[in-house]
């Protein structure tokens, strides 16, 4: 499957999969889909802005926002796709044998190979959605005032998926053999958290700005 495939997907196909009990699309692609209908709503509140007169001297940070906003959509469905694709790769892996000494070696060198894929592509995710949250900031500080609860909605859901994303991120590396690997993807995680929540009330201030 390609991103254009996954997206060509109607919601109520996805919905099913996701409601099926299979293994994909599970939390981290719909945490990237989520993402990016996040931004989505962020670029809706720059197009309701476009008209409006009070907007008319921040259109070209809008604008740029609008495209920053596209870009890590882009790269939050591509995430989406990913997290489906390591998840077979690491049930592959589970699935080697593991009859001899050699086997059993081999098996494991896989699925810590897969347990890193798969914790590298939520990270991914989550710096998708960290670059979303400075477009919502000004977003929010400049775009069309009757939309800003789209534009709030839109930062909260790229929070909630770098919130699912670190799901899958501490629970991959926690089960990783290479404990000093692990060590480096706890201290990435509690990073990105960081710089989210930071970002988050980033937003906010700039909600706030306005009232």
């Amino acid at each position: 499957m390609t991103v254009g495939e996954l997206l060509a997907r109607p919601i109520g196909v996805y919905y099913g999969a996701v409601a099926s009990g299979a293994p994909t699309p599970g939390g981290g692609s719909v945490a990237g889909v989520v993402a990016g209908l996040g931004a989505a709503l962020g670029q809706m509140v720059v197009r309701l802005s476009e008209d409006k007169k009070a907007c008319s001297e921040a259109l070209p940070a809008l604008l740029a926002a609008h495209d920053a906003l596209a870009r890590s959509a882009a790269a939050a469905f591509a995430a989406a796709l990913a997290d489906e694709q390591v998840y077979g790769r690491y049930r592959d892996a589970a699935a080697l044998p593991r009859d001899t000494d050699e086997q059993k070696a081999e098996r494991i060198a896989a699925i810590e190979a897969a347990l890193v894929a798969a914790t590298e592509t939520p990270l991914t995710l989550c710096e998708a959605c960290l670059a979303m949250l400075p477009a919502f900031e000004t977003i929010a500080a400049l775009g069309t005032i009757h939309a800003q609860s789209d534009a709030r909605l839109g930062a909260y859901l790229a929070e909630a998926a770098v919130r699912g994303a670190l799901l899958n991120v501490r629970g991959n590396a926690g089960m990783m053999k290479n404990r000093e690997a692990a060590a480096r993807y706890a201290v990435a995680a509690d990073e990105v958290a960081a710089r989210c929540a930071a970002g988050s009330a980033a937003v906010e201030a700039a909600v706030a700005g306005r009232s």
